[in-house]
């Protein structure tokens, strides 16, 4: 009982810790270059489906009933994770436990589970909630929990026609006392099958309740979060002009970047040309927008619905003479993505020029898709023979004092990763080494990977390297999960430790875009979350569970 007193204020810092990392990344995921170096990475090729062993779930199953709050937390969303049928028990006992902690992360381990009656359960529980009754526990904050489960319970459940229930009636009701459960329930519904919802909360912006005299229906958050996910998947003139307001709010930075990212995403298959031209045209309006954030994913996000107009703008921002043109990062990437063999010049003149953190990244992932597209046959280089460029330019960007910057020394890694230089796969290794504790990890990590499959083996001694299991967890490889079984077994390890081992272990099964982060940003963008999502957030970051871990 220990935890309950001597940790709880470090338990308390920890959530604060963790609600303040993921809410600095989805901030920096609101770049144009984050965006593109995100998918950068993501076409280094695809990672196997992990399986737990039999030791780490035996391990899991019995810290289930731990006094120790953050490990049996832990080893519950394992559980869920790991989606066999016969832990439903032990999760559906945990989901009612008196303790919020506990209650929350078995409840979402419900969801992950997948089961027939773990869905059918989070449905009644939550369908009773609307009722409503004086019980604490039914608060905002557990009905939000309960809504994210459910959205996270797989496509095997009826969890879209739940929560578009459940959304309609908050909507018909006083959203005081639903904010958080009203924004779970957005993020939880499909956009292809919720566009009634969002068009309500959209439509009924500036509405008031039935019944409620001058109360707003819609917060700013809410509505964020029904644009962002209409941005993805909008499908004719009507729909559009719901996210065109989104895009046309001068007063809200972050909504205009939400909807250049959905726009980002959207497919232009089912979109007519006369519809493509319209939103082409509010894009290049945008790219003069006074939020640099906001004019560089405009200029991106123009290149997928007027290639040529975007080619065009991007030219004359890198020809310019000044020394830190306007959205240069975007102009970059575009010109990578979309430039010809006599783009490469233009690029070349850059190598030496000063540039900041944003535009040098986006310079690097440029320089390498351009060279890629236009000399296929050079890559991956010949050992012994001189590189093509930009490889020598590239390689001496790891080493060179004005590149410390973890996103350049990243974009470089991820592009000479895409070149196929093996040569770097020495550098690329300690890189990973050097930021384990940075939001490049993963990406890092992926890049040594594609390079060489043993980058991360751990050398002799090394098997329990707090930074080797973690990047072994990112790559999901099966040589995991032997060093697991061996670190749960010591006799003198500690719950902290642990708990740090059952992490680590949620990370490896739930894969690339499997972290709750990744899961809720997949569907509507990095949007602010509201605070009780942003505590589910948390519960997998990287840098958290590497700090629980020996040191090295």
């Amino acid at each position: 009982m220990a935890r309950k007193t001597g940790r709880a204020i470090p338990l308390v810092v920890s959530a604060l810790i963790g609600a303040i990392v993921v809410s600095g990344q989805v901030e920096s995921q609101a770049r144009a270059i984050d965006y593109a170096l995100d998918r950068a990475a993501a076409g280094l090729g695809a990672t196997p489906k992990p399986v737990a062993t039999e030791g780490v779930l035996a391990a899991a199953r019995r810290a289930a009933k731990s006094e120790d709050i953050g490990e049996r937390g832990a080893a519950l969303l394992l559980l869920g994770l790991a989606q066999h049928v016969e832990d439903y028990a032990v999760l559906a006992e945990a989901s009612v436990d008196p303790n919020p902690e506990i209650r929350h992360r078995a409840t979402v381990a419900l969801g992950l589970l997948g089961t027939a009656p773990g869905y059918n359960e989070l449905a009644r529980r939550l369908d009773a909630s609307l009722r409503g009754t004086s019980d604490p526990s039914n608060s905002d904050a557990e009905r939000a929990i309960l809504a994210i489960a459910l959205g996270l319970s797989g496509d095997a459940s009826d969890s879209s026609g739940v929560l578009k229930v459940h959304a309609l009636e908050i909507l018909r009701r006083s959203r005081e006392r639903h904010s958080e459960e009203l924004a779970a329930c957005l993020i939880g519904i499909p956009v292809d099958e919720g566009r009634s919802v969002f068009e309500q909360v959209l439509n009924l912006r500036t509405d008031c309740l039935p019944g409620v005299q001058g109360r707003v229906l819609n917060d700013t958050l809410v509505e964020r979060i029904a644009v962002a996910a209409m941005s993805h998947r909008f499908v004719g003139q009507t729909e559009w002009m719901l996210v065109r307001n989104g895009l046309m709010r001068d007063d809200d930075d972050s909504m205009r970047r939400l909807v250049c990212l959905g726009l980002l995403e959207h497919s232009t298959e089912n979109l007519d040309e006369k519809l493509q031209d319209k939103i082409a045209r509010d894009l290049e309006r945008r790219t003069g927008d006074r939020n640099p954030s906001v004019a560089s994913l405009s200029l991106l996000a123009l290149a997928k619905y007027d290639e040529r107009k975007a080619l065009s703008r991007a030219r004359r921002i890198v020809d310019l003479d000044t020394r830190r043109p306007r959205s240069l990062d975007a102009a970059f990437l575009v010109i990578g993505m979309y430039g010809e063999k006599g783009d490469e010049a233009r690029l070349r003149r850059w190598q030496a020029r000063n540039r900041d953190a944003e535009a040098h990244a986006a310079w690097a992932l440029a320089t390498a898709e351009l060279a890629r597209r236009i000399s296929p046959e050079s890559f991956p280089p010949v050992p012994d023979e001189t590189p093509r460029f930009p490889i020598l330019a590239l390689r001496a960007g790891l080493t060179e004092s004005n590149t410390q910057n973890p996103l350049v020394r990243t974009a470089i890694v991820v592009a000479l990763a895409r070149l196929g230089d093996r040569e770097s796969s020495g550098t690329i290794r300690s890189m990973f080494f050097t930021y384990a504790q940075t939001d490049y990890a993963r990406q890092l990590a992926t890049a040594a990977s594609h390079l060489d499959s043993a980058a991360l083996e751990p050398v002799s001694g090394s098997e329990l390297d707090a930074q080797v299991l973690l990047g072994q967890s990112f790559l999901g490889t099966p040589r995991l999960w032997k060093p697991l079984e061996e670190m749960l077994s010591l006799p003198g390890i500690d719950a902290r430790q642990r708990e740090a081992a059952f992490r680590i272990a949620s990370i490896a099964l739930a894969g690339r875009n499997g972290s709750f982060e990744a899961r809720l940003r997949d569907r509507v963008g990095p949007v602010m979350l509201p605070p009780t999502l942003l505590r589910v957030a948390a519960w997998m970051d990287p840098r958290a569970t590497l700090a629980m871990m020996p040191p090295r």
